[in-house]
């Protein structure tokens, strides 16, 4: 029988931080809580696994990075029991505790002696088959007691091959991929399993060139390729990196990350051993927490939602979760992991193809259900994660952007009915078209986001050209969608100028209190007059409108033509007084503008309409299209064409 390191207890030290270490300290152990603020009372960081407690001090790793997540070992690993051990010096008292999956707590087990003879138990997984936790609570006796390792163990009769590739997509962020670098190298356990790193470079803008690179690649000699290519977004950066990972490289797996992500080094490793502890072979994913918010958690565990084909938090999990105050015992079953942070089986990648030629928005989601139906579903598994910047720091909503969210998602949405029964594949293009045109038409026609609601109409264009569209070289369709952005008056930007000058802030920030006004706002953007009061109402109603300074029909008097309004005015209320309004972008560096325009509304509104008309019409037909092309548009010979390189496999 073998023995693996399932999960050792680390602390936050010795990699790349995305914050200040006693910022990010809740994710990796609890203190009592008239330690929280007492520096004296605190448990002493020493090294990555090694922490000072004196005597009366408790060490209680129920924290996200160092709880067990015994659930997801339990229903998806061979193990059945792992064994904890504690090393060190100095007598303590370590007690083993349990949570059920509804979050009950019990104790397994109370281990006391010398660290320095370890203190062990094995403790069945067995119970926590639907959910639940391990932690341990250890409690210095001695004066002075230091734990230099703690952990799980497991025991396994395979012969394991811990090892993976790691490639990484980037674009013009030369010191996110140094910083990445130096992670794993940072951390000895995490450097072991790493066996090639290939850094797929889309941009201009190279690490190598930054000080300090030279020795990072020195270190890493033979095992990190840096390759260039094409800009062709992330679908290209991520299928070269598959591509090269199970066509040249010799790992049985390979970890997509994001170059801007912050990795903790440990989480890294236990998704190895994860993968090579598996019953069946499996996807496993990482979870994302928020850059901005270090302690909380953006996105776990993710699925479709088969009405709509939008992606969305699997049953049972949530978003923007404090990791300080909420434990995730529930164990979440994923349709797909974003490729923030996803390692994928090389034998997989061979069997099914790279990803397709989307450029980005939904080559993740679709490659993840390919998977599944060749027999490889995804474990988002918790205590794997990265740190990244959160999408509600992002405004891919409403720039050139949204043009893939909306043509990408009708060709998933193709290639998920395919073979389906022609009334589901017609009850599903309706709701599909209705949110477009609802969510991605109408509302931004409303907040004179004329650009986006024109991108996407020509991605439902685009998806009825059927799968030549996605033969297109990848920058082409970038040129051409930012090319139709420019004659529309919201492609045009600005820098904020704070309110100030000619372009004042007006007050509106947030939406109207009745619904009576929320239809006549909307009229004012197709050129239909809208009374300041709408006639004939009660006095008592009246005078109630008259006294609310948030009505819409309540235009000031002196309401500015022009006007700059905060990224929380960007709705079709907060620009209903202002004929020409400069809105912030959700960052507050830019502004874009949005200028009143009735018959560009009204004919964006008809020519989306209709086209979606189209959409609906032949869609069973485009199922099948799309169906028939799909694995040569995966091809490894297809994608070449993109890389600009030559294949013979």
């Amino acid at each position: 029988m073998a023995k693996v390191s399932v999960q050792r207890i680390v602390f936050p030290t010795d990699f790349e931080l995305p914050a200040a270490s006693r910022e990010i300290e809740p994710l990796y152990f609890k203190l009592a809580e008239s330690a929280e603020d007492a520096i004296g009372d605190r448990p002493r960081v020493l090294g990555r696994t090694t922490i000072e407690l004196t005597q009366g001090q408790t060490l209680n790793t129920d924290g996200y990075f160092n709880r067990l997540h015994a659930g997801y070992w339990a229903r998806w690993t061979v193990l059945d029991a792992v064994e904890v051990a504690v090393t060190g010096t100095g007598r303590a008292r370590v007690v083993i505790r349990r949570s059920t999956a509804n979050a009950m707590e019990t104790t397994v087990r109370v281990l006391e002696g010398e660290l320095s003879e370890t203190l062990s138990a094995s403790v069945p997984l067995g119970p926590s088959a639907a959910g639940g936790c391990l932690w341990l609570e250890i409690e210095a006796l001695d004066p002075v007691v230091v734990v230099t390792a703690a952990g799980y163990w497991g025991e396994t009769n395979r012969e394991l091959d811990l090892r993976t590739d790691i490639a990484v997509c980037t674009y013009n962020r030369p010191d996110d991929v140094l910083s990445l670098l130096k992670s794993f190298q940072r951390d000895e356990e995490c450097a072991k399993v790493i066996d090639h790193v290939w850094i797929v470079d889309n941009g201009e803008q190279s690490f190598e060139e930054l000080p300090g690179s030279q020795q990072v690649i020195q270190a890493f000699g033979d095992s990190l390729s840096h390759l260039f290519q094409p800009n062709l977004g992330g679908s290209g950066g991520f299928s070269r990196g598959l591509f090269e990972a199970a066509y040249h490289g010799d790992s049985p797996s390979v970890l997509l990350l994001d170059d801007d992500v912050v990795v903790e080094p440990e989480g890294l490793r236990r998704s190895v051993v994860f993968f090579h502890l598996a019953k069946r072979p499996v996807v496993v994913g990482g979870h994302m927490l928020n850059r901005a918010v270090p302690t909380e958690l953006h996105s776990s565990a993710e699925w479709i939602d088969t009405k709509k084909m939008i992606w969305g938090p699997a049953p049972g999990g949530e978003e923007a979760v404090d990791l300080v105050t909420e434990r995730q015992d529930e164990v979440l079953d994923a349709g797909f992991n974003a490729w923030w942070s996803c390692l994928i089986p090389t034998d997989a990648v061979r069997k099914v193809g790279l990803g397709m030629p989307f450029f980005i928005k939904y080559d993740d989601v679709e490659y993840g259900y390919r998977l599944l139906r060749a027999g490889f579903p995804t474990v988002t598994l918790p205590g794997f994660a990265v740190w990244h910047e959160p999408w509600t720091l992002k405004d891919d909503a409403i720039d050139w952007t949204n043009y893939f969210h909306t043509r990408n998602r009708l060709v998933f949405a193709a290639l998920m009915s395919a073979g389906l029964p022609e009334q589901i594949q017609k009850k599903r293009v309706a709701a599909i078209t209705q949110h477009i045109i609802l969510r991605d038409i109408l509302r931004n026609v409303l907040r004179r986001a004329y650009a986006t609601a024109s991108g996407a109409e020509l991605a439902m264009i685009d998806f009825l050209r059927g799968p030549d569209a996605l033969r297109e070289p990848l920058q082409d369709t970038v040129s051409r969608v930012r090319a139709a952005r420019m004659g529309y008056p919201d492609a045009e930007t600005g820098v904020p100028n704070g309110g100030n000058g000619d372009r004042p802030t007006t007050i509106r920030r947030k939406a109207p209190k009745t619904k009576l006004g929320i239809p006549r706002a909307a009229l004012r953007e197709f050129g239909v007059p809208v009374p300041k009061i709408p006639l004939p109402l009660p006095p008592s109603m009246v005078n109630k409108i008259q006294a609310d300074p948030w009505r819409i029909w309540e235009r000031p008097s002196k309401s500015p033509e022009v006007a700059e309004l905060p990224k929380n005015s960007d709705h079709y209320w907060g620009l209903a007084d202002v004929p020409d309004a400069w809105v912030a972008t959700v960052d507050g560096a830019k502004t874009s503008r949005r200028t009143r325009q009735p018959d560009l509304a009204r004919e964006l509104m008809k020519s989306g309409w209709a086209t979606s008309k189209q959409v609906k019409e032949r869609f069973s037909e485009l199922c099948d299209l799309y169906a028939a092309e799909y694995a040569e548009l995966t091809s490894p010979q297809t994608w070449a064409k993109q890389f600009g390189i030559e294949v013979d496999q």
